[in-house]
């Protein structure tokens, strides 16, 4: 008989914890068996057909368990091993953060993702054709200023192109190697649109039908990117401060199906550039503040022009 086999995966937000499904494929793949879950998002492993159980941490330190197999990822941020080097998370590929943890490198073709979710619950009617914008904040570097929001959205309006907002207010706890405090995200509001305003409302797999359905989805890098790249919707993520280079999505066997990175004049990319840690730290061992131009500039030059947006909807619709 074959042991239980339980994965532990530490990540704590929604991207990071959907970027675990690759690996958890893998995994299943390997053994020839399902595989039980321990994670902080089980929403995220709902119908998913390599998983036999999935868990909780509480449930899982609650087991009395033996002579089993054990797996665990996205572990130990912000330590350093016994060479003093730490895992920079912001500086690598999240889905291979998971498997490397697990000691191997996932190959192209089994980097998508898994996501299967149960049907719209949510009571809305949506035209055939719409345009999906993420507009929850995040840090400043990952924030698309407001008032491009309530100019795209007003132009949108403009050309009866109907909008639906998506996005959900909550705190993140983070590790002391990112803020010595919580990161609170929010909805801003918005009074004047042509369509629906879904933000705060809905399930996991509500947003996944939502953005399916559409024409694009228009978010910087967030767990909607990553449920985004589960659908088959164009895809246009606004540039920041973190490296395009690890967040792209292999999709129908090609980085770029349906993608549309639009950066802005900057691409130093300070976020995920270790010369950054050198110059904030003195070595590659510590993570820099992660909400700042680390080039001090009065706006991040990293974000896109509205007008590129604009003109890339254009292209898309």
């Amino acid at each position: 008989m074959n042991k239980q086999i339980y994965y532990l995966i530490h990540s704590v937000s929604f991207g990071d914890t959907l970027a675990a499904t690759p690996t958890l494929r893998y995994l299943s793949k390997s053994h020839r068996q399902k595989i039980n879950i321990v994670t902080h998002k089980k929403d995220v492993f709902k119908n998913n057909p390599y998983v036999k159980e999935s868990l909780s941490f509480d449930e899982y330190f609650n087991l009395n368990l033996s002579n089993i197999i054990k797996y665990e990822s996205h572990t130990f941020a912000g330590q350093k091993d016994g060479n003093g080097i730490e895992k920079k998370f912001s500086h690598m590929d999240v889905r291979q953060i998971h498997a490397i943890d697990l000691g191997f490198q996932l190959p192209n073709e089994d980097l998508e993702y898994d996501f299967n979710p149960d049907p719209l619950s949510l009571d809305i009617e949506l035209p055939e054709k719409y345009v999906v914008l993420h507009v929850t904040t995040n840090w400043p570097n990952r924030t698309w200023a407001y008032d491009n929001w309530v100019e795209l959205i007003k132009w949108l309006k403009e050309n009866n192109i109907f909008t639906v907002l998506v996005g959900a207010g909550y705190k993140e706890s983070l590790h002391r190697s990112y803020s010595d405090g919580s990161l609170v995200k929010d909805c801003p509001m918005f009074e004047d649109y042509y369509g629906l305003d879904l933000t705060n409302q809905g399930s996991i797999g509500d947003m996944y039908w939502v953005i399916n359905g559409s024409q694009c989805i228009v978010t910087m890098d967030s767990g909607p990117l990553h449920l985004a790249s589960c659908t088959d919707a164009h895809i246009i993520q606004l540039g920041s401060a973190i490296n395009p280079a690890f967040k792209r999505f292999y999709r129908k066997g090609d980085w770029n199906y349906k993608y549309h990175f639009l950066g802005g004049s900057c691409t130093l990319f300070c976020n995920t550039n270790l010369f950054y840690n050198v110059k904030e730290w003195g070595d590659i061992n510590a993570v820099p503040p992660q909400p700042n131009c680390l080039e001090n500039k009065p706006t991040f030059e990293c974000h896109p022009q509205l007008n590129n947006v604009i003109d890339k909807i254009k292209e898309i619709l």
